[in-house]
């Protein structure tokens, strides 16, 4: 056979002519191109040159042999040109990514502080080269089915017994009739130059069993070679599409002393793994320096579909991709006497095919989820099996791989029936950082965990493992779902029990106005200085309404009126009539619930009088407090009435009294307020603080805390909230009564408002506006919807030139609107709550602003 110089095979550097040279052999690999599952452009990367470097870490030793033709084995290099190879091999400049190796591997911990697998991942991840990692981690699409693997395992949980003598626990096992150390075996892997052999060895020093793959790097004499005298060796079996080939590679491991035949039925195709595939790129970005981008109709651009398949598609690209379980496992049977292990069982459907083939074993796995991306995780596989046909675990035996990461993994499976479990990258990992004491340790640490776990659970050894110790959570769960289900079914009974007392006016009086939380207790209202108020400044009144009802009532003179007396009065009647004639009053009405003592609101008298310098009463209504009588909708007007009726018989004027409601307090204010303006009656103005439209769309919107809704989960009841709306005997419909109000207006309201939402008071400015309302179509037709739009469009158009509105920075916003002389203002402030919202000085302020009130201005 001719040799060959360096210039002669350099002239062959083209997809019509290409050459390469592997260990100083020379191949025509022209037509092999297109078929290579890698892509052709990595081998033209090198075509015409030495390509040994690139071609002997992924590709077993016979590979050329096996693949291509003998005519394409060209011969050897001549010896200057072998020499001048070996020379510019010796001369190569270290690439980046070898440097970062190198610097790696000088920076390794001791294995002694090597804990767990994830530790010894940890070191592998910086001292394997970029490639090697890429395909060693690569997985396949999104990497679901990866990430599954693992986390399927944190669902199964241990039932743990105690009290058991554990002190002699044994974790061996036998795999196939040979012993095990512990319930772990080498699962097959390739791409890893010599670790194989370290593989091996370290296998061989703890007597755990290795599966070898059809892929490996070393051939399978080698690798036989460095096992001990009676170490068992598995065979991964990936089945080349040509039978003879096939026949011929298990004749030869079986007469290696290979023990078993492990057929993998789950890698046909290479899975779409592109971490791997995109590892030869970066590395050349790496080395250059150089970001490539793409150039259009660029020369010698890669082809259509030239991506390829990355290392594994180099791997498998000539097996068998038409095997079935009446055709391959015969066919296997045939060919040798050696023990058959399905590899790859993803479904109960298929364990139960390959048990009645008669193979001694199946491995349930998804590859490491490197093949098909969202394939069940192996342990809920394994789960499903032993729910389903837990037959099958009597007629062959049941192994699993992928996500396990710790002892406790291990066991988990064992309890679900796996006689043992196979794992691969860890042990990758272990001997890529260490060697074979790598290997090893990772057996030291699977063994102590397991040891740990198994005597935790209480037993002794691995046929003491059963599935009632690790059960799934969710099987765990049916007691405690049951008493959740139970507690919501009672607490939902509790809840429509006392929404539905809603209907019932007697609950629903004490719901709506909460009169008898009487805060604070036991309170001394003759003594208002207990409260805060200054001494003899606030008088403790009785007023009597039109159907005689007794009020207790709080008259409160302004700060400025007081401060100016010579001395603290010691009759404050005498002074009631000169306050109301100088100082403007404001007529408070409060929220459900406490009384007029309450501190909130004492806080407000206090701001009233001493920073808007007006005069405050205050009254409590009937059945609230000291009152006499029953709340009830129409009496809590007649009481607001009354306390208007007696300012004005103390010698105020009408427009010097401004009419303030608070919660509750505005559905009063307002039927107030509008009764007025039916007598043509026009008061200072009104405040509605934190209001609501009407009870009836408070109930739909109310939140108990700010977060439990009320009334809304009663939708899901037919007519529900219809019974409970109808039945309301306590409207207070606020919106209804905003038309009828001919004096100003201002509206206040916090957006932090936990109890009523801000779009009260939005729904309530706008009912001044005047506008025509807008309501959704009933039949939701392109035509109805168009309309709609329209008259939504000329709505916003017309409301943006009758509104002004401007933001406050940090405050909030504010709209005004001005009508024949009456102003409406809202303001929506950022913060301020439910109950403390009049004690913002921004929106005491708007109280200036809009009613002329306030220090320097006096009664009228």
């Amino acid at each position: 056979m001719a040799s060959w110089t360096l210039e002669q095979v350099g002239k062959h550097n083209s997809k019509q002519s290409c050459w390469v040279i592997i260990e100083n052999q020379v191949y025509d690999v022209t037509e092999f191109l297109n078929e290579h599952p890698g892509g052709s452009s990595i081998i033209l990367k090198y075509a015409g040159r030495d390509a040994t470097r690139a071609y002997t870490p992924i590709h077993p030793p016979d590979a050329l042999e096996k693949n291509l033709p003998a005519e394409k084995h060209l011969g050897p290099l001549d010896s200057d040109a072998a020499r001048l190879v070996r020379q510019a091999q010796e001369n190569r400049k270290k690439t980046k990514d070898e440097l970062r190796v190198e610097d790696a591997q000088k920076r390794r911990p001791p294995l002694s502080r090597i804990l767990s697998l994830a530790d010894m991942e940890a070191v592998a991840r910086q001292v394997l080269s970029h490639k090697a990692l890429a395909y060693y981690s690569s997985s396949s699409d999104d990497q679901i089915t990866y990430q599954e693997n693992a986390r399927a395992f944190s669902r199964f949980f241990f039932h743990a017994r105690v009290m058991r003598p554990v002190s002699r626990c044994d974790p061996s096992t036998t795999i196939l009739g040979y012993k095990s150390s512990i319930p772990v075996f080498i699962s097959g892997a390739a791409l890893a130059k010599l670790g194989e052999a370290n593989l091996t060895k370290g296998a061989a020093q703890t007597d755990i069993i290795q599966m070898v793959s059809s892929n490996a790097s070393l051939s399978y004499e080698e690798i036989a070679a460095a096992a001990g005298p009676s170490q068992a060796l598995f065979f991964q079996l990936y089945k080349n599409s040509n039978d003879a080939t096939a026949e011929k590679r298990v004749r030869d491991v079986e007469k290696l002393g290979y023990k078993s035949i492990w057929l993998t039925v789950d890698a046909l195709v290479p899975g779409n793994r592109e971490k791997d595939i995109r590892s030869p790129w970066v590395l050349d970005e790496i080395d250059s320096g150089k970001t490539v981008f793409h150039v259009d109709a660029e020369e010698g651009a890669t082809a259509p579909g030239d991506v390829g398949f990355g290392t594994a598609g180099a791997l498998i690209a000539n097996d068998d991709r038409d095997m079935t379980w009446e055709k391959t496992i015969p066919w296997l049977r045939s060919i040798t006497k050696l023990p058959i292990v399905v590899k790859g069982i993803q479904t109960v459907e298929d364990a139960v095919l390959a048990a009645e083939t008669g193979v001694e074993g199946i491995l349930i796995s998804n590859h490491g989820g490197r093949q098909l991306d969202y394939s069940f995780p192996p342990l809920e596989v394994l789960h499903r099996l032993r729910k389903r046909r837990p037959d099958v675990f009597d007629k062959l035996e049941v192994y699993i791989d992928g996500g396990i990461e710790r002892g406790t993994d291990v066991v988990k499976a064992l309890c679900l029936g796996a006689k043992a479990v196979g794992l691969g990258r860890p042990f990758l990992y272990a001997q890529s950082a260490y060697g074979v004491p790598g290997v090893v340790k990772i057996v030291q640490i699977l063994e102590r965990e397991i040891l740990t776990a198994m005597r935790l659970l209480g037993a002794t050894c691995v046929e003491d493992l059963k599935p009632e110790m690790s059960p799934l959570f969710t099987q765990m769960a049916p007691k405690f779902l049951e008493r959740v289900r139970l507690g919501l079914v009672i607490f939902g009974g509790i809840y429509v029990s006392l929404v539905g007392l809603l209907t019932i006016p007697f609950f629903q009086s004490h719901t709506i106005y909460f009169n008898a939380v009487r805060l604070p207790f036991n309170a001394k209202f003759d003594t208002p200085e207990k409260y805060g108020l200054a001494p003899n400044k606030t008088l403790n009144l009785k007023l009597r309404t039109p159907d005689n009802e007794v009020l207790g009532a709080w008259f409160i003179l302004s700060d400025h009126y007081y401060q100016k007396l010579p001395e603290i009065p010691s009759q404050i009647h005498d002074h009631v009539s000169l306050a109301v004639k100088q100082h403007p009053t404001i007529l408070f009405f409060h929220g459900n619930a406490a009384t007029r003592a309450f501190k909130a609101r004492v806080m407000h008298y206090q701001a009233y009088s001493s920073r808007l310098g007006a005069n405050v009463l205050a009254i409590d209504y009937r059945g609230f407090g000291d009152s006499t009588g029953k709340p009830s909708e129409s009496g809590l007007v007649i009481d607001a009435r009354t306390a208007w009726d007696w300012l004005l018989a103390q010698g105020a004027k009408e427009e010097d009294i401004l009419l303030v409601g608070h919660s509750l307090g505005t559905g009063v204010v307002s039927q107030l307020a509008a009764q007025l303006s039916d007598e043509a009656v026009k008061p200072r103005g009104v405040v509605l603080l934190s209001p609501f439209s009407s009870i009836r769309e408070l109930l739909n919107t109310y939140h108990i805390f700010g977060a439990v809704p009320l009334v809304k989960p009663l939708a899901m009841i037919p007519y529900a909230s219809e019974l409970i709306t109808q039945a309301l005997i306590h409207r207070f419909d606020t919106l209804s009564f905003v038309p009828r109000i001919k004096c100003s207006v201002l509206i206040a309201h916090a957006e932090d408002d936990w109890d009523i939402p801000h779009t009260h008071s939005q729904v309530l400015f706008d009912a001044f506006l005047g506008l025509p309302s807008l309501d959704l179509p009933e039949l939701f037709s392109q035509e109805a919807w168009d309309k709609f739009s329209i008259q939504r469009e000329a709505y916003a158009s017309k409301r943006s030139q009758i509104v002004t509105t401007w933001e406050l920075s940090n405050f909030g916003t504010v709209e005004e609107f001005i009508d024949e002389g009456r102003k409406v203002v809202f303001v929506r402030s950022l913060v301020g709550g439910h109950d403390y919202l009049g004690l913002q000085e921004g929106v005491q302020d708007f109280f200036k602003r809009s009613f002329s009130i306030g220090p320097n201005n006096q009664a009228s």
